[in-house]
């Protein structure tokens, strides 16, 4: 469930997701 979760918010922050300001990073790993 997290993981849905965390993929469908990577992919409304689009790249910004993937920056290190963001968490999400350290989420999806």
């Amino acid at each position: 469930m997290l993981c849905r979760v965390v993929d469908r918010a990577m992919q409304v922050f689009g790249a910004t997701g993937l920056s290190p300001d963001t968490p999400l990073a350290d989420f999806y790993t």
